[in-house]
């Protein structure tokens, strides 16, 4: 089993470890948990010796292990969906951004605009949904509302 406590940054540990299933191997830490025992991942500390201190919540308490006293958990086929699932809707959401983005961009090209202004920009959008003639009025107003939302 791979070992974890060869992360870049805490960000990266963060980002790959919090909410992912590790299991217990060792108790430097007195934490209680019995060897074998599977924990998930509450939050990462870094202490001053760079070593990661995991934190779970077993049991209705929150208890610390030492980055000895754990390994990455093998994944299921349950988990393994779960995260492509969730990699799916982060890649949806990127690309959302990202057309949107590129709609700013746009919308400051056509204009001759050097900086952006948020509320031009809605005011501008919103305008041309009015002047599309092939949405209704409710399509118009469905869209006009999730524009002043975001």
């Amino acid at each position: 089993m791979r070992k974890i406590n060869n992360f870049k940054s805490q960000k990266d540990a963060n980002n790959t470890l919090i909410g992912k299933k590790l299991k217990v191997v060792g108790n430097t830490a007195s934490h209680g948990q019995p060897i074998g025992a599977i924990i998930t991942v509450a939050g990462i500390q870094y202490p001053t010796t760079n070593n990661p201190v995991f934190t779970a919540v077993c049991n209705g308490t929150v208890r610390n292990f030492n980055y000895t006293d754990v390994e990455a958990s093998p994944l299921t086929i349950d988990e393994l969906q779960e995260e492509t699932t969730r990699l799916g809707k982060e890649i949806e959401e990127s690309k959302k951004e990202q057309e949107m983005i590129a709609a700013k961009i746009k919308f400051m090209h056509s204009n001759g605009l050097e900086e952006y202004d948020e509320n031009t920009f809605k005011a501008f959008h919103t305008l041309e949904l009015l002047d599309n003639k092939k949405l209704s009025k409710i399509e118009k107003a469905k869209l006009i509302s999730k524009l002043i939302s975001e």
